[in-house]
């Protein structure tokens, strides 16, 4: 017959073993779950580079726009005659910015695609003369878009890393 003391060392050691053996499988497990959730991280850190990045893209083609409607509005109050040059600009422009709205379909919002479009397609489509009267109206209206746009890329995609301000 065994001794008391014996079988309760017996007991006691064969419980720290199945403890430290559920404690090894815990460990693995949760050093598991933590990789997949690192990995996740990696992955919407990735996400979140490239959509700040189209987005950059994005606003600078916004910038082009409002630049070659200003160079334009220029040409035409001034009757200079060189109104060729800001329009190609603009139309090159406004491609970029409708081409990018597209390719960037991964990383922008519904919304955001959606105001580039509305703004943008008039004046690719050259469905308005551009006048002394109405470009104003035009740089008006890509500015908003401009600061819109910048707004909505910073608060969806760099949340709380925004600077707050454009």
């Amino acid at each position: 017959m065994m001794n008391v003391e014996i079988t309760v060392a017996l007991i006691t050691a064969g419980a720290g073993l199945a403890l430290g053996i559920f404690n090894s499988i815990k460990y693995v497990s949760t050093k598991r779950k933590l990789l997949i959730l690192e990995e996740q991280g990696k992955k919407s850190e990735q996400i979140r580079l490239k959509a700040t990045e189209s987005g950059e893209v994005l606003i600078r083609y916004l910038s082009d726009i409002i630049i070659s409607l200003e160079t334009l509005k220029y040409h035409k109050k001034n009757n200079t005659g060189q109104e060729i040059e800001p329009l190609k600009n603009l139309n090159i422009a406004l491609s970029s910015t409708y081409r990018k709205n597209y390719e960037s379909a991964l990383y922008t919002t519904p919304y955001i695609k959606e105001k580039v479009f509305s703004t943008v397609i008039p004046l690719l489509n050259n469905k308005f003369e551009l006048t002394d009267d109405n470009i104003e109206t035009w740089i008006e209206k890509i500015k908003i878009l401009h600061t819109e746009v910048a707004e909505l890329y910073r608060s969806t995609y760099l949340g709380s890393l925004s600077l707050g301000v454009i």
